[in-house]
């Protein structure tokens, strides 16, 4: 087992997170006819008060450092299994399923990017970039608007350097689907862009689960049909929630980008990595189901 630990680096200033300017940045003119009420409840959801301690309290940490201390600030414990798996070399992608939908990012992030000397790459939905420190960390992404149109210039642009990428991808963090707790199908451009730009792929399994609550309305939304994420607005108070426990994260070994051959389609393959990713499980017995 390997403690996920690491020296200091400063930034000098942060801001501080205002959820007015983020209403406003994320639904532009929409955003002044939100009424009073719903703008005190996104503040609590959201824990702008919590998040904002963290920001002044880590003082002005950024990057993985700020992603280790804020599951210090939450008492979240992360223990890692594998580590001796981890290549020495960078230009890896490093995927991994995505049970919690903020710890896990922010434990991975921790780990590895202690591991690789801050080269380390997580691409996100810009929702997240709110919170300024972990900037230097993230990739914005957005499926949708002006931005998703350069997209593939913007992986791209990450590709074409040694910086080690981390991915999930599910593309949003894990569903209770016929009573278990795992991802949606994964997605096929991690393998081409592994054989496209000759990067080995490192597999990961996270152990954990959200609440009931997050599950349920997953299953409100599909219910009533409506197509905005409402569980991705509580993946803040879900992260709260799991605030004094300890979660585990398994690293397997390397899987070579030669690998990805024509016996099967870049959609199988990745189907395939994904259930490798989920015998990880299998062989952890005393993992958290």
């Amino acid at each position: 087992m390997t403690p996920v630990g690491a020296p200091f680096f400063i930034m000098e200033e942060n801001t501080l997170i205002d959820l007015d300017n983020l209403l406003e940045q994320k639904f532009g003119d929409k955003a002044r006819h939100f009424p009073r009420f719903v703008r005190h409840y996104l503040k609590r959801i959201l824990h702008i008060d919590s998040l904002n301690e963290i920001i002044q309290k880590s003082n002005g940490l950024t990057g993985w450092r700020f992603a280790q201390f804020t599951l210090q600030y939450l008492n979240i414990d992360i223990v890692v299994e594998g580590a001796e798996n981890l290549p020495e070399h960078n230009n890896l992608i490093f995927v991994s399923n995505h049970p919690l939908g903020g710890p896990d990012g922010l434990a991975l992030a921790s780990f590895l990017g202690n591991r690789y000397n801050d080269n380390i790459i997580l691409p996100v939905n810009d929702f997240l970039m709110f919170v300024k420190p972990l900037g230097p960390l993230f990739l914005p992404i957005n499926k949708v608007g002006a931005q998703s149109r350069n997209l593939p210039d913007r992986i791209n642009s990450v590709m074409e350097t040694d910086s080690n990428i981390i991915l999930f991808p599910a593309g949003i963090c894990s569903r209770k689907i016929d009573g278990e707790i795992k991802d949606l199908p994964w997605t096929k451009m991690f393998v081409r862009k592994s054989v496209e730009y000759g990067r080995d792929i490192v597999p990961i399994y996270f152990f954990g689960k959200n609440s009931p609550r997050f599950y349920f309305l997953d299953r409100l939304q599909k219910f009533l049909g409506i197509k905005f994420s409402i569980p991705m607005v509580f993946l803040v108070d879900e992260m709260f929630r799991h605030r004094n426990k300890q979660f585990k994260f398994i690293i397997g070994n390397p899987i070579s980008y030669t690998i990805f051959d024509r016996t099967k389609t870049p959609a199988q393959w990745a189907s395939h990595i994904r259930n490798m990713v989920y015998e990880l499980k299998r062989k952890y017995s005393d993992g958290d189901k």
